[in-house]
């Protein structure tokens, strides 16, 4: 093997954050709650806000949202 390499074979991931409660949001009834990304997107609607304690990892989470929630079927 002189000279070539080989790259590890890619692990599937064990977290689906599309599904997994990762979000930490405020519904409308004040009440807190987990999500997945998914249903960020579905339930948006009963959105208040997101309740992530960094204004920073507010600003970076709404802009991987924004161009997903503008894609069209």
């Amino acid at each position: 093997m002189s000279g070539i390499w080989r790259l590890p074979v890619p692990v599937q991931p064990t977290y689906a954050i599309d599904k997994e409660p990762c979000v930490p949001v405020r519904l409308v009834g004040g009440r807190q709650e987990s999500l997945g990304l998914r249903d960020v997107l579905i339930r948006a609607h009963e959105i208040e806000d997101l309740a992530l304690p960094v204004p920073p990892a507010v600003s970076a989470l709404l802009r991987h949202l924004e161009p997903v929630s503008q894609i069209r079927p």
